[in-house]
Parts: C-alpha cells; sequence; structure tokens
C-alpha cells in the first residue's frame, strides 16, 4: 500500500501505523467505517469528480439528504469530462444520487466554501484532491496542489459543527 503522513488522516492516534504514515488502504477503509457508523451526521464531499465515491457509500447512510456532492466544474462540463468511457458516466451517477436525495452543487471552489450555501457538516471529505495541472510540470504542479489544499484546510472550517472531522 502507498501511504500518507498520519496527520493527513481523519480519527485519532489509533489510526496511526509505524512510522507515522496510515496505508492509503488502511485510511480509506477508517473513512468509510466513520461514515457508515455516523448516519445521521452532515458529510460534504469536495470536489467529487464524476459521482462515483458518495455513490459508493449513500445506501449506508439513513438519509442521503444529509450529504452533500460539490464539484469545481458546472454540471455540463463535468458531465462531458467524465464521459463513463471506462465505468457509468458523470451524468448517470449524478442521476442516482439525486434520485437517493442527494443535493449536488456545482461550481464550487474547494477554497472557498463559505461562499456558498453550503450549510454545516460533522464530516467533510476531499477525496483526491488536485488541480488538475499536469505532473509533466512538476514544480508548478505541486505548487497548485499546495495551495489547494491549504486553501481547502482553511476554508472548511467556515462549514464545519464544532466537533466536525475533516
Amino acid at each position: 500500500d502507498a501511504a500518507v503522513p498520519a496527520a493527513a488522516s481523519a480519527g485519532s492516534a489509533s489510526n496511526q501505523h509505524q512510522g507515522g504514515v496510515v496505508p492509503k488502504a488502511a485510511m480509506s477503509r477508517d473513512l468509510l467505517a466513520t461514515i457508515r457508523s455516523a448516519k445521521a451526521w452532515r458529510i460534504l464531499e469536495v470536489g467529487s469528480g464524476d459521482g462515483s465515491h458518495p455513490l459508493s457509500f449513500v445506501d449506508d447512510l439513513l438519509d442521503p439528504k444529509n450529504l452533500v456532492v460539490t464539484c469545481y466544474d458546472s454540471r455540463a462540463d463535468t458531465e462531458e469530462k467524465y464521459p463513463g468511457i471506462d465505468g457509468p458516466s458523470a451524468a448517470a451517477n449524478f442521476q442516482q444520487l439525486e434520485a437517493k436525495g442527494v443535493r449536488l452543487v456545482f461550481n464550487v471552489d474547494a477554497t472557498q466554501l463559505a461562499a456558498h450555501d453550503l450549510g454545516k457538516f460533522d464530516i467533510a471529505m476531499f477525496y483526491f484532491p488536485h488541480t488538475g495541472v499536469p505532473t509533466s510540470q512538476r514544480e508548478a504542479c505541486m505548487q497548485s496542489n499546495r495551495s489547494l489544499i491549504s486553501g481547502f484546510f482553511k476554508s472548511v472550517q467556515d462549514v464545519m459543527v464544532e466537533s466536525g472531522e475533516v
């Protein structure tokens, strides 16, 4: 398993492994276990992309209306970007989410969450943060992604309840 720094994982020190890192697969399982055990909590997913991630756990929620899914691009641009070549399209995923009562919000900048009427959340996740700068432009890619993640952590504070987890 690839690993990420333990400080980037949600949860307590019990999520930490030797060397202060959490294997990505373990971190993902822990996050999903938290979501599934907290069925009444309000959950925000930032930068959902094609909508496949929230679709993978929405049926485990007591009330899917407690889930708000955001995308950076407009709905039309997002659906065009993810036409479903290797799986269901973004359009199909979004239709399923909406049919279950999930709120979808488009044109959301993760560094400006308070600019949208999203509400307050118990859990917020940014499952795969990236700016889209090609990795071939290594320095620009790293800087833009650092700025995105830093901006997200500052911005998310405005939409979290006091005891919320990111």
